[in-house]
């Protein structure tokens, strides 16, 4: 089994299992899937408990979806937060599918920020505000777009982890 950057990935290289002999098609969870992980998404040894996996629908409303996500940021849970603003972003229309990009980023940079992985936090955090911009003027669903992106040059200028987490509505 070999391993590669998936480049769709809002971090820019989540890594991907491939089978040899299958071409690039990903091993399709292969045996990941049942391993335990911790608050932050890291692979936890086989045996270990860790935080439950999600039970969401695979598509939630906007605005039930960042409550979903801001409950998960309060509580120290933002690799779960991603997941639940990446299941909005791949069914996002053509027309907020950049801001729901966006916040997911936001989650994906928090997540590295609080494992200590500060490069790796800022920079997917400038992609975060990059894609939120556009949603400034009229920001959808109450999108605190600009304090998102103040928090962001905040955390981005003084390089730390990450303090308070981001509030996501206005």
């Amino acid at each position: 089994m070999t391993t590669s950057r998936d480049p769709g990935h809002p971090d820019g290289g989540e890594l991907v299992r491939h089978r040899p002999g299958r071409g690039d098609h990903p091993d399709p969870v292969a045996e990941t899937a049942e391993r335990p992980r911790d608050a932050l998404g890291r692979f936890l040894p086989p045996g270990v408990a860790g935080v439950p996996p999600l039970e969401l629908p695979t598509s939630l409303p906007p605005r039930a979806a960042l409550a979903a996500a801001q409950h998960l940021l309060d509580t120290g849970h933002p690799f779960q937060a991603h997941e639940v603003l990446e299941a909005a972003w791949k069914s996002a229309d053509d027309v907020e599918r950049n801001l729901w990009r966006g916040l997911t980023q936001l989650a994906v940079g928090v997540t590295h920020l609080a494992r200590g992985n500060v490069r790796g936090g800022v920079a997917v955090l400038g992609r975060a505000s990059d894609n939120l911009a556009p949603y400034a003027e009229y920001p959808p669903h109450d999108v605190d777009v600009a304090g998102l992106r103040g928090w962001i040059a905040d955390r981005v200028a003084a390089g730390t982890p990450v303090g308070r987490p981001p509030r996501l509505l206005r």
